[in-house]
């Protein structure tokens, strides 16, 4: 049984964030209960060749009730951190996080929604 999904999409790749909707549904129509869901963007590193802005990929997490970040494989920090940040989440409760995901959310803080 999992606590957690990561989904992640490639940011310089549209229809790979248009995938993540269905994977969504599909997490939530099928999980016995209900896991976090992280929606991850990676390649954040790749900014002339974005096709998905964080902007939007943020409102789309928020308006799922999906936790956001944006990640570059090539900062293996980045990784790491999330890592951590999902961890940290499962193990801290949600009730706190809620609230910092949704104040950050608000804010349009891309790859922080989760700090």
């Amino acid at each position: 049984m999992a606590n957690a999904v990561v989904l992640l999409y490639d940011v310089t790749n549209q229809e790979s964030f248009n995938s993540t909707r269905f994977w969504c549904d599909s997490v939530r129509k099928n999980a016995r209960h209900s896991p976090q869901i992280f929606l991850v963007g990676n390649k954040a590193d790749a900014k002339g060749r974005r096709q998905v802005a964080g902007r939007l990929a943020a409102q789309f997490a928020r308006q799922s009730h999906m936790h956001f970040a944006e990640v570059s494989a090539k900062d293996p920090g980045s990784v790491s951190r999330l890592l951590y940040k999902i961890t940290a989440y499962l193990l801290d409760g949600e009730t706190e996080q809620k609230e910092r995901v949704g104040k950050a959310a608000e804010k349009g803080c891309v790859g922080c929604v989760i700090a």
